[in-house]
């Protein structure tokens, strides 16, 4: 959401206006509402949403775009999409999730040829966005870089 003011009144809508709005063409109400889609299990509608939104710039369906092909939740996994959509979301718009999941991508050679050192990059990118977890590596890393 472009604001906290756009990001109210779409919360304030119902589902069904939210996907008038969606089938409109509005990027900001096409990724599909999380419970209706979750409770159903309609893994394929919601992967045609985030595709819609995806395609229009919308990060956080560029990057649970890439977690459906991960998952194949929807779509058959493909590593490629995944990385494709990924880097969609870490190079345009500076995904700090993004940056993680390219990370593992890279680190266990999944979609792209295994390179470490690019993995431990976008590591400390996600880190720079303030992810903090476990790297593969055994490390820990945080915004202040390496423990």
């Amino acid at each position: 959401m472009k604001d906290l003011s756009i990001a109210i009144s779409y919360a304030e809508l119902s589902f069904d206006e939210l996907e008038t709005l969606a089938r409109q063409g509005d990027a900001e109400a096409q990724p599909p509402p999380t419970p209706r889609y979750d409770i159903d299990d309609d893994y394929k509608e919601a992967v045609k949403w985030y595709r819609k939104a995806a395609e229009q710039g919308h990060v956080e369906s560029q990057f649970n775009l890439g977690v459906c092909y991960h998952n194949g939740d929807g779509v058959r996994k493909n590593y490629k999409k995944v990385v494709a959509w990924y880097s969609k979301a870490a190079a345009n718009q500076n995904f700090p999730g993004a940056f993680y999941n390219l990370a593992i991508c890279f680190e266990e050679g999944k979609g792209v040829k295994k390179d470490p050192v690019q993995a431990v990059k976008l590591y400390k990118k996600a880190a720079a966005h303030g992810v903090v977890f476990w790297t593969g590596f055994g490390l820990p890393l945080t915004m202040d870089g390496w423990w």
